[in-house]
């Protein structure tokens, strides 16, 4: 087999705000509401907002309180939307089966109805929306401002909604030659041989063909050369009955058997062990994968990849969300559960 030429690109991985030490445990980073989440987006995206609406509504616009709101006329506010939706599915109802409660019907043709209405809260209020709008244009957690007037019986007629505007762009770099990045998801090995036989079979098919080992035509050829980076964007485990031993490995500490996992990852570190040592290999956590639960995800111990991690930095291990930057061009992403 003949060595194939390989371009290269400058890397910087951005993704170290997503990496969770220490000091962010001290600093009680966890919350079990999203109200922490909700006041950063709002702090984000609050400027934006008031230039979106000097633009719409003139440059004396000025946003206030929803308590301020009630002396009269004209006003916006800035803050969070949230949908009321009655037949929305709900963990509570999940429990309540578990707990033989019967919950309310849920219609399983639709989730909308007409009780359905919105709601925005800001710092000191929350109050309910009317005028001409489609919810549809809203989902839950979305940062805007309303535009109009409060009435006597905690209801804000909506004039305008202010979205923000668009966020500043970086300057895009002008790049003399064609450099491509690959990604790959969803491999859902299961540790079973008649189920991960083909998928095996494709993704052996895939290595070879990025490390130029095919017989390939001149303009496929320089278009693999080309490639500079492969990102394996989640789920390379499955999830199924079995594949659940991750989240419940104690109980293999007192069993005779072996977790299925360990064939799982046994054949993603064969797959990185040869990917790797031609082609440089992010790999991202995702739904099913030996990482955390919580976002943002952990990258994935290198322990796991025992034979790709003899490659060192030709394996990336990194977390998701991931960001990272190839010749001044930013890539960000999640893995796609």
């Amino acid at each position: 087999m003949s060595q194939r030429r390989r371009f290269s690109a400058h890397y910087q991985n951005l993704s170290d705000k997503y990496l969770i030490g220490k000091e962010d445990i001290e600093a009680e980073c966890f919350h079990r509401q999203y109200y922490h989440i909700y006041r950063a987006r709002v702090k984000l995206l609050r400027e934006r907002i008031i230039d979106n609406s000097k633009l719409l509504l003139g440059d004396d616009i000025k946003p206030c309180r929803l308590t301020k709101a009630r002396e009269g006329g004209k006003v916006l506010v800035i803050g969070t939307i949230a949908k009321r939706v009655k037949l929305r599915p709900s963990i509570l109802r999940n429990l309540a089966e578990e707990q033989l409660i019967l919950p309310q019907p849920v219609a399983e043709d639709k989730l909308i109805g007409e009780e359905d209405f919105v709601e925005f809260e800001d710092d000191d209020q929350i109050v309910r929306l009317s005028g001409n709008f489609d919810m549809d244009e809203f989902a839950t957690g979305c940062v805007a401002g309303i535009y109009g007037m409060q009435l006597d019986n905690e209801i804000f007629q909506v004039n305008q909604i202010i979205w923000p505007s668009k966020a500043p762009q970086p300057t895009y770099p002008v790049l003399n030659d064609d450099r491509y990045v690959a990604f790959v998801s969803g491999f859902s090995f299961t540790g079973q041989a008649d189920k991960d036989a083909e998928k095996i079979f494709s993704i052996d098919l895939l290595q070879k063909w990025l490390c130029g080992s095919l017989p390939l035509f001149e303009k496929e050829r320089d278009i693999v050369e080309r490639i500079v980076r492969l990102v394996v964007a989640g789920e390379s485990v499955a999830i199924t009955e079995q594949g659940r031993e991750f989240t419940t490995a104690a109980r293999y500490l007192i069993k005779n058997e072996e977790c299925p996992n360990v064939e799982c990852i046994a054949h993603m570190d064969k797959f990185l062990s040869k990917i790797s040592s031609f082609l440089e290999v992010d790999v991202m956590p995702g739904l099913g994968d030996p990482s955390t639960y919580l976002m943002p995800q952990q990258p994935i111990h290198r322990a796991v990849f025992q034979m790709g991690s003899k490659h060192g930095k030709m394996l990336n291990l990194a977390t998701n969300p991931y960001h990272f930057s190839l010749e001044g061009v930013h890539i960000m992403g999640t893995s796609g559960e």
